[in-house]
C-alpha cells in the first residue's frame, strides 16, 4: 500500500493523489485471483482481459468513482508525476473500493505497484485464508509462532470488533445529547396537549353530560398525543437525514483524527435506525400526552368552566421533593463505580440521576422563588407584578413543566460549553508543551505507512540555521489485543518532564532513558490498568523484552495509546528504520520561512521522496484547533435545538394559561386594564419562568459538564481534563437564552392583549 500522483494525458486537470494497492494476482492461480478481483465489480476496458495485468507493462484498474472524476475514457493514459506510464484495463464498479480513500485508488499487480511505490518487494499485509475445517485459532497460532513479534497476526473480525468498540462510545456520547433533545420535545407535547385539552373544555364537558365514558376521552387525547408523535417522527426522520449530510464529514473528521482514517460520503440509511428513532419520538409524545389525557378524563360535566388545572397540591411537591432526593443519593453512589474503559455508563447513570433529581425539585424551588418575588415584583412593577406570580402559582404545575424543560435545555448548553472549553484550554495548554520545535516533517501518508528515508536527516541537517532534529520512530502493534503504538524519539527530558502526569526530575527522567525504561500515555495505562512502577512487554525479533514504566504522560493525539522509548534503545530492538516524522529546532535568529523553502528546495531535488509535509508550528496549532472546533460543532447543533425547543414550550405554557385563564383576563379588560397592561403581565410571566428556568439550568450545566469533563471523557478515551468553568461565558448563555425567551413571549403577550371585554 503506498501514495502516488496521477495526471491525466491531454487534460488540464491536476495532478492527484491515488492510493496504490498491489496484489499478488498469482496469488493461488489465476482463477481464484480472477474471482477474486471480479467480485469487486471489475468491467474490463473494450479489447482489454485479465491476463494484461500480467503481460502489460503499466496494467492497472481504477475505481469507478476515480474514472468519473479523472474524466477517464477508453483511450486516455494515467501518467505518474515521475513519468511512468500506466495503462487501465479495467474499472473496478464495488461501492467498497469508491470507499477506499474516498475512491481515489488504483489495483496493480504487486510488480507494478513495486515499480510505482520503489518498495522493493516489501509488503504492507498479506492475508491468509485456512483450509476447510481448519479453525482460525489453531493458523493464528501458528503464524505467531513463525513470525517475529513485530509482525501483528489479527483477523478482519477481531479489528472489526475492535473499531466497533472504540468508536461506540463516541456513538454513545452524541445520542445521549439527543436523547435530552427529545426530552425537552416531550415538555413541548406536554404543553401542547395541555392547550388542546383546555381549549376544548366545554366540547369535553358536553360529551361527558352526553353519558361518553371517562375511558374513551383518555384514550381520544392519548391518540391524539401519538398523532403528535407520527407527525414529528416523520418530520424528524427527514430534518434529521438533512443534518446528518451536513454534518456528515465534520463526523469522518472526529473518527480520522481520534481513531483511523475515514472519509464519510454517504449516509448508512439503516430502516433499524430510522424504525428506532421513530418508536422513540411516539413513546416520548405518548407519555407526554398521558397526563394531559387524564386532565381531559376527569373534567366533569358541571365545571367546564372552572379554571386552575395548573394547580399543584403540597402532599405532591413534598413527594417530588423526598423522590428527587433520592435520585441525588442514586447519583452520587453512582459516581463511586470504577471507570473502566470503554461506553461511560457510569457518567450518564449518574446524570440522568441528578438530572431526574432537579427536576423534581423544579415545582417546589419556583414556589419559594415566588414567595420571595412577589412581594418584590409589586413594590416595582405594581399591578402586573402581583397577578404575574399569582397567575405561575395558580398553574404552577403547568408552569413546572415549563421551567423543567428550559432548565434541561439550558443545562446542557451549559454543561457542553463548559466540557469543551475545559477540553480546549487544556488541548492548547498540552500543545504549549509538547510543540516547541520550529518546523515539522511528516510524509502526507503517513497514516499508510509511508515514512522519511533515514538519508533525509543528514541532508537536512546540511541546511544552514538548523540546530538539531527530534526524529521519531513509530510502528504500531497489539497489546492485550488492543491496538497502541511504540515510538523511538530524540528525548528532550525537560520538555518531557513537563507532560507527566506526576512531575519526575530531570536528573531522573534522563537516567530512566539510559535504563532503557519507558513512559507510557495516559490512555495506554487506563486502557490497561497500568502505573508507575509497573512493566510492558516490547515485542521485538527475539522475542518480548520486558521495560519499566518511568512515567506516564499527557496526550490528547489519540485514545489508542503510545509507548515511546529512546531512540537508541528502538533501534536496538528494531533496527536502523526510517522516519515517521521530524522536528527541526532552529538556532535563535534565523529565519523560519527561510529554512521552510530551503527544505521545500531540497525535496523538490530528490523525485524519488514521498510527498512530505512540512509545517511550521504555528500552522499545526492552528490545525489542531481549527479540527478540534470542527469535532465539536455537531454537538452546537444539539445544543441550538434544545433551546429552540425549550423557549416554544415556554410560549405554549403561556398560550396554555392564556386559554386556562380566560375569563381572568377578559375581567381584567372589562374593570379598565389596558391591553399594554395586560401583555406586559404576561411577558412579566415569561420572565419569572426563564428566570427560574435558567437558574437551575446553571446548577445542572454545572453539575452535568463536571461529570462529562472528569468521569465520561475519562471513561471514553482515557484523558483528564482539566475542569474550567468559565463565569463570563455563563452568563453569556444565560443573557441570551432570557433574551430569547422574552421575545418568544411577544407572541403570547399579543394574544393577551386581544382578550374581549365582557358585555
Amino acid at each position: 500500500v503506498g501514495t502516488i500522483e496521477v495526471v491525466v494525458e491531454n487534460s488540464t486537470l491536476p495532478p492527484r493523489s491515488i492510493q496504490v494497492l498491489g496484489v499478488d494476482v498469482l496469488a493461488t492461480g489465476n482463477t481464484s485471483s480472477e474471482s477474486g478481483i471480479r467480485s469487486l465489480g471489475l468491467e474490463f476496458l473494450e479489447g482489454a482481459e485479465f491476463t494484461d495485468l500480467l503481460t502489460q507493462q503499466g496494467a492497472i484498474l481504477i475505481s469507478e468513482k476515480l474514472a468519473e472524476r479523472l474524466g477517464f475514457e477508453d483511450s486516455d493514459e494515467l501518467k505518474t508525476a515521475d513519468g511512468e506510464s500506466l495503462r487501465v484495463v479495467g474499472v473496478l464498479q464495488s461501492e467498497d473500493m469508491n470507499q477506499i480513500n474516498n475512491g481515489d485508488v488504483i489495483v496493480a499487480d504487486l510488480s507494478v505497484a513495486d515499480l510505482l511505490l520503489g518498495t522493493e518487494g516489501e509488503l504492507t499485509q498479506i492475508d491468509v485464508l485456512p483450509v476447510e475445517g481448519v479453525e482460525l485459532a489453531v493458523v493464528k497460532q501458528e503464524l505467531e509462532s513463525l513470525l517475529p513479534p513485530t509482525v501483528l497476526v489479527d483477523s478482519p473480525a477481531n479489528r472489526g470488533e475492535r473499531v466497533n468498540k472504540m468508536i461506540e462510545a463516541l456513538r454513545f456520547n452524541l445520542m445521549s445529547l439527543g436523547h435530552i433533545s427529545l426530552l425537552v420535545g416531550a415538555f413541548l407535547i406536554y404543553n401542547t396537549m395541555s392547550i388542546s385539552v383546555l381549549r376544548r373544555k366545554t366540547l369535553i364537558g358536553t360529551l361527558r353530560a352526553m353519558g361518553i365514558p371517562r375511558g374513551i376521552i383518555r384514550i381520544c387525547f392519548v391518540m391524539e398525543g401519538i398523532l403528535f408523535g407520527v407527525l414529528g417522527g416523520l418530520l424528524g426522520l427527514l430534518l434529521g437525514t438533512l443534518m446528518a449530510l451536513g454534518l456528515l464529514g465534520v463526523v469522518s473528521d472526529t473518527i480520522s483524527i481520534s481513531f483511523f482514517e475515514t472519509k464519510g460520503e454517504r449516509l448508512d440509511l439503516s430502516l433499524a435506525s430510522y424504525a428506532t428513532a421513530f418508536a422513540l419520538g411516539i413513546l416520548f409524545s405518548t407519555l407526554a400526552a398521558l397526563h394531559p389525557a387524564q386532565i381531559a378524563a376527569s373534567t366533569p360535566p358541571a365545571n367546564t368552566l372552572v379554571e386552575g388545572h395548573g394547580a399543584s397540591s403540597p402532599l405532591l411537591q413534598w413527594f417530588l421533593v423526598i423522590v428527587g432526593i433520592v435520585a441525588a443519593i442514586f447519583g452520587l453512589c453512582i459516581l463511586q463505580l470504577p471507570l473502566n474503559p470503554g461506553i461511560p455508563w457510569v457518567g450518564y447513570l449518574a446524570s440522568v440521576c441528578f438530572i431526574t433529581a432537579l427536576i423534581c425539585f423544579v415545582q417546589p424551588l419556583l414556589k419559594l422563588f415566588l414567595n420571595v418575588l412577589h412581594p418584590l415584583l409589586s413594590k416595582i412593577l405594581k399591578a402586573e407584578g402581583l397577578l404575574a406570580t399569582a397567575g405561575i402559582q395558580g398553574t404552577l404545575g403547568r408552569s413546572s413543566v415549563a421551567v423543567a424543560g428550559l432548565m434541561i435545555s439550558v443545562g446542557m448548553c451549559v454543561a457542553v460549553s463548559i466540557m469543551v472549553s475545559s477540553f480546549r484550554q487544556t488541548v492548547i495548554v498540552w500543545m504549549n508543551q509538547v510543540l516547541q520545535a520550529d518546523v515539522y516533517m511528516i510524509a502526507a501518508d503517513h497514516q499508510q505507512g509511508i515514512q522519511i528515508p533515514r538519508w533525509m536527516e543528514k541532508k537536512i541537517l546540511q541546511i544552514d540555521g538548523i540546530e538539531r532534529i527530534d526524529a521519531l520512530q513509530s510502528q504500531g502493534f497489539l497489546y492485550n489485543d488492543f491496538p497502541a503504538r511504540i515510538s523511538g524519539i530524540d528525548f528532550n527530558t525537560e520538555r518531557w518532564t513537563t507532560t507527566l502526569k506526576v512531575p519526575v526530575p530531570v536528573e531522573r527522567l534522563q537516567a530512566a532513558v539510559e535504563a532503557e525504561e519507558v513512559l507510557v500515555s495516559e490512555a495506554f495505562s487506563r486502557r490497561h490498568g497500568l502505573s508507575v512502577g509497573d512493566t510492558v512487554e516490547l515485542p521485538h525479533a527475539d522475542g518480548l523484552q520486558q521495560c519499566t514504566i518511568a512515567g506516564i504522560y499527557t496526550d490528547y493525539s489519540s485514545p489508542q495509546g503510545f509507548i515511546l522509548i529512546g531512540r537508541g534503545h528502538y533501534e536496538r530492538l528494531y533496527g536502523e528504520q526510517d522516519f515517521e516524522s521530524f522536528s527541526l529546532h532552529l538556532r535563535e535568529g534565523t529565519d523560519i520561512e527561510t529554512i521552510r523553502e530551503s527544505i521545500l528546495q531540497l525535496v523538490s531535488k530528490h523525485p524519488e521522496l514521498p510527498k512530505l509535509n512540512v509545517n511550521l508550528s504555528s500552522q499545526l496549532r492552528e490545525f489542531a484547533l481549527e479540527q478540534f472546533d470542527r469535532t465539536f460543532a455537531v454537538t452546537s447543533a444539539l445544543q441550538i435545538i434544545a433551546v429552540v425547543v425549550a423557549i416554544l414550550g415556554i410560549v405554549t405554557t403561556l398560550l396554555a394559561q392564556l386559554f386556562d385563564r380566560k375569563r381572568e383576563l377578559q375581567t381584567l379588560r372589562t374593570i379598565g386594564a389596558s391591553a399594554f397592561r395586560v401583555s406586559k403581565m404576561v411577558v412579566v410571566e415569561s420572565g419569572i419562568i426563564a428566570l427560574v428556568g435558567i437558574l437551575m439550568g446553571l446548577i445542572v450545566g454545572v453539575i452535568l459538564s463536571w461529570i462529562l469533563t472528569t468521569v465520561v471523557m475519562l471513561q471514553s478515551f482515557g484523558w483528564t481534563i482539566n475542569f474550567r468553568v468559565s463565569p463570563f461565558e455563563m452568563v453569556e448563555i444565560a443573557i441570551l437564552i432570557f433574551v430569547a425567551v422574552l421575545l418568544g413571549s411577544i407572541y403570547p403577550a399579543r394574544k393577551a392583549a386581544q382578550m374581549e371585554v365582557l358585555s
